[in-house]
């Protein structure tokens, strides 16, 4: 079992390493036409990269432009689920994510972590995303 655990860390922070390296390379990013795009205030652009890695390996990659100058994981997450891109990500009444996709147990809960650190805070609307951030939700 710590075995799994360490492979799985190890694959996210290579994920992320990944998404952070290419942010550093193309520091003025543009949307393209694979670019989710979140539109807030419009008082800043913020730019994240996101993860999603089930039990068995990554499900899902993409970047995503936060058109807010204060996005939080709720913005994140309402527009992957906006833009039907196959992933539906569930949340309880206090913010937690429960599931995504049929991805659900009582023994495993989905994390997030933020530049490969894991967020002491649960309520996707009290996590806030920054500029170049490297976000995983992972299940464990």
């Amino acid at each position: 079992m710590g075995k799994i655990k360490v492979f799985i860390l190890a694959a996210v922070a290579v994920i992320a390493i990944f998404f952070i390296a290419g942010a550093i390379q193309n520091s003025d990013r543009k949307p393209d036409e694979y670019t989710l795009i979140f539109e807030g205030d419009n008082k800043a652009e913020v730019w994240v990269d996101i993860a999603i890695q089930g039990e068995d390996g990554v499900m899902y990659l993409a970047s995503m432009l936060l058109k807010d100058s204060a996005p939080t994981m709720r913005d994140v997450v309402e527009t992957i689920n906006n833009k039907n891109e196959g992933i539906l990500i569930g949340m309880n009444d206090n913010g937690i994510i429960t599931s995504v996709n049929e991805c659900q147990n009582e023994k495993k809960h989905w994390n997030v972590y933020i530049n490969n650190k894991r967020t002491s805070e649960q309520n996707i609307d009290a996590i806030q995303v920054s500029d170049y951030d490297g976000i995983t939700l992972l299940y464990e």
